[in-house]
């Protein structure tokens, strides 16, 4: 890295290896105090405390998954990886990241609260008050590091509480050299083990003066009141820490939500398991010009069909905006970033395949419905025979077809396949935008994802680990700019758009209806009307045409309640108009304030990020409701 602020890390993660896709990442976090009375003693004591984390950390990998003979690690991809998180004031900071160096136990990631204004390079202490030991050299290439500009950013008394905050969001474990007394202010080693007590991870406890190394697990009862009072009750059931014990505790969070049912097996696992073995978008082998065919041809019906119903109007024009590079360039965003698109890509061709079958699906109905009674137009006995017979091959063949074309549909699990991929996609483009700041959509206490949708995000966060160089005014406003432009202004453009082509496709869809169903009237009508006076110039197959009209009107009305069931075009248009309504609240919000506090924009940014899993949410809810139907 760079040493001026607009420095771009470089130093590898692994991230982009082959192989290494998701790899099994762990972010041990560090807190202790600036004075040290027993530099050798509180040195061996950490060192026993992350050689128990190293021995879990073993250990993790083999842990039985869902009570059979899977091991946890079999859901990652790549190799494990440690990561030690952790400030670099004097005192215990400096010697937890000297022992963890000394073990090599994998990369260290330093967190600097302030940074010197005449220089440019980090602080440990503010400004106004920073020694000599809390002037850190600027950071070379090899060093991972995260700055926080206290100063710049308007909470020059702040500093250390921000660098307590990344930590907790960070942390999967705390290790903490800590005498034990309840938080004397925000920022502080008792507030930040409070916080990572609140959220619900295992703390690695070194009480100065001795060597044991006791575990404080994580509790998620009894914090609706004092969590003080209750952490204090806690500290008082301290037992000796294990590595087996922190193994369990951290394969219940890391593990994939599932577990073996008694018949069949976990709706959960096969979804996740089919995702790691199968991407839609990459065809391989044999099929890969059959699927390049369809492509360009079947799987665009449905698109056709949208530009068809849905066009008109412009959507609101796209504000230039960009990132800035010492962001963009960093590993961490471009892993989030490389996971949101394939699992968007993936998303976009499921979707194509998936509305296309259905349409396709209709319109085979439509064609055998129309089949069936073509024989009505024949004209003589012998005619009429084989119009039957013809007639009953092509109905039967649509019927196989539509047939077998459902079933495979059925069995390639497309419909969640393509659910759990937009997901997903949708979670990572909130987690990214949110990365950007420092946080995620949810700082809530930890607790084992419910989907392996989210299981997935969190591991693909955990192995981007936190931002890296300066964050400071300058750069804030730079990413309000770009999150207002790109996250919430993209949402605004495309809620608009889609708003306008629901609406447009329910329109289109509804009137197609009405007018099957108006000319049905009307050629029953007419019919009636001629033969009852007799109208001399009355063609000799009208009878059959009528017969014609009576079966295929009533299948254009049912196809297009069809549509309607199966895409809810009048729902998604409505609530397009609501979401887009409710980010636009939100950039009004960022547009509104003079260089928003830091803290705003988080919130802002979080809240749009639930937004969008909100929106993701609730379509997956209509979407499971609306599966691929055979007719007829």
């Amino acid at each position: 890295m760079a040493n001026d602020a607009g420095a771009v890390q470089t130093v590898s993660l692994g991230l982009g290896a082959p192989g290494r896709r998701l790899p099994l990442t762990l972010t041990v976090g560090f807190a202790g105090h600036r004075v040290v009375a027993d530099d050798a003693q509180a040195g061996e004591a950490l060192k026993a405390a992350f050689a128990i984390v190293s021995a879990a950390f073993e250990t993790l990998a083999d842990a039985p998954l869902y009570g059979g003979d899977s091991r946890l690690g079999e859901a990652y991809e790549g190799p494990p990886q440690l990561r030690l998180l952790t400030g670099d004031a004097p005192g215990a900071d400096r010697l937890a990241i000297e022992q963890w160096r000394t073990a090599a136990l994998g990369p260290i990631h330093r967190l600097y609260p302030y940074r010197d204004g005449a220089t440019g390079a980090p602080l440990t202490d503010r400004p106004s008050r920073a020694k000599l030991e809390d002037r850190v050299p600027a950071p070379g290439p090899e060093i991972i590091w995260t700055g926080i500009d206290a100063v710049g950013l308007g909470m020059e008394a702040g500093g250390h509480a921000e660098l307590g905050r990344w930590l907790v969001r960070h942390a999967d474990v705390l290790v903490a050299l800590w005498d034990g007394k309840p938080a004397r202010g925000p920022g502080g080693t008792g507030d930040t083990l409070l916080r990572v007590f609140e959220r619900g991870a295992p703390i690695l406890w070194i009480k100065p003066g001795e060597t044991q190394v006791r575990l404080i697990r994580p509790r998620f009862l009894g914090l609706s009141g004092d969590a003080g009072a209750v952490m204090a009750r806690a500290v008082q059931e301290t037992e000796r820490a294990t590595a087996a014990a922190l193994s369990a505790i951290l394969a219940e969070a890391f593990a994939p939500p599932g577990e073996i049912l008694t018949e069949g097996r976990d709706p959960e696992i096969s979804a996740r398991l089919d995702y790691a073995r199968i991407d839609p978008s990459r065809p391989h082998g044999w099929l890969t010009p059959l699927a390049w065919l369809f492509d360009l041809t079947l799987w665009r019906t449905f698109a056709f069909f949208r530009a068809l119903g849905g066009r008109g109007g412009r959507a609101p024009a796209r504000a230039a905006s960009s990132l800035p590079s010492a962001v963009a360039g960093q590993p961490g965003f471009a892993y989030i970033t490389e996971a949101r698109r394939n699992a968007g890509g993936r998303a976009q061709r499921l979707s194509n395949i998936h509305r296309s079958e259905q349409l396709l699906l209709i319109l085979v109905v439509l064609a055998a419905v129309a089949v069936g009674v073509s024989p009505a137009l024949a004209h003589g006995a012998a005619e009429a025979e084989a119009a039957h017979i013809a007639a009953a091959w092509v109905e039967l063949s649509l019927g196989a077809f539509a047939f077998v074309f459902a079933w495979l549909a059925r069995r390639a699990h497309r419909h969640r396949r393509w659910s759990d991929a937009r997901r997903l996609a949708e979670r990572l483009r909130a987690a990214a935008a949110a990365w950007l700041f420092g946080v995620d959509i949810s700082d809530a206490p930890v607790a084992p994802p419910q989907t392996w949708t989210e299981w997935r995000a969190l591991a693909v966060l955990r192995a981007a680990g936190p931002r890296t160089g300066w964050l400071d005014r300058a750069e804030l406003d730079a990413m309000i700019a770009w999150v207002s432009a790109e996250l919430i202004g993209g949402q605004v453009r495309y809620h608009a758009g889609e708003g306008r082509a629901a609406g447009r496709l329910d329109r289109w869809v509804r009137g197609l209806a009405e007018a099957a169903f108006f000319f049905l009237m009307f050629s029953l009508a007419a019919y009636l009307w001629a033969t009852t006076f007799h109208w001399p110039n009355l063609p000799p197959g009208a009878g059959g045409w009528l017969l014609m009209i009576s079966a295929v009107s009533p299948a254009v009305g049912a196809a297009s309640l069809a549509l309607e069931a199966t895409n809810g075009f009048s729902e998604a248009a409505e609530r397009s108009v609501r979401f887009g309504r409710d980010f636009e609240k939100l950039g009004a919000m960022l547009a509104a304030a003079d260089q928003p506090p830091l803290h705003d924009a988080q919130e802002v940014v979080r809240r749009a990020g639930q937004l969008l899993m909100e929106d993701a949410d609730s379509w997956r809810d209509r979407l499971d409701r609306r599966r691929l139907v055979r007719s007829g």
